[in-house]
């Protein structure tokens, strides 16, 4: 089992688990397996809890976003939740949804929905209208791309 140890470095978090697999030729798949580690402790810890008593709603956090070209500046809020067989995740602050046939999944999508739509609003940020101007602003609050590294 992998464990992801952070360590706070002045104005940055340091994922000492990425750092150590960054030149690693099986790191896309440790990567994946230290994330569905920390997905389901998230799942399970005292991080999470029950929604207004609902046993098919998780309050949770993502504190990892499994990309090395971002960083995240805080926590992102999410809402996971079932509905019928699948799963729905949702950060609600962002306006964005994913839906998967499993909770690890549905979560996967959210992170990477997230990142692209980061990416393609910045792109864009000069032709963006006030909802998605709105969204960008939400996630620029919650992330930032990394710096290239010097030589």
């Amino acid at each position: 089992m992998y464990q992801v140890i952070y360590t706070t470095a002045p104005q940055s978090q340091v994922n000492w688990a990425d750092f150590a697999l960054e030149n690693h030729p099986m790191n896309a798949v440790i990567r994946t397996l230290s994330e569905v580690n920390v997905t389901l402790g998230h799942i399970i810890s005292t991080k999470s809890h029950w929604i207004s008593g609902s046993t098919n709603k998780w309050d949770l956090e993502i504190d990892i976003l499994g990309n090395n070209a971002y960083t995240l500046k805080k926590p992102i809020p999410i809402i996971i939740s079932m509905d019928g067989d699948d799963y729905i995740a949702q950060f609600t602050e962002a306006e964005i949804v994913t839906s998967c046939e499993t909770a690890a999944e549905a979560l996967r999508w959210l992170k990477a929905t997230i990142i692209d739509t980061f990416e393609q609003f910045k792109s864009e940020e000069k032709i963006l209208g006030p909802l998605p101007r709105k969204q960008l602003k939400v996630l620029e609050a919650y992330l930032a791309k990394k710096s290239a590294r010097k030589s």
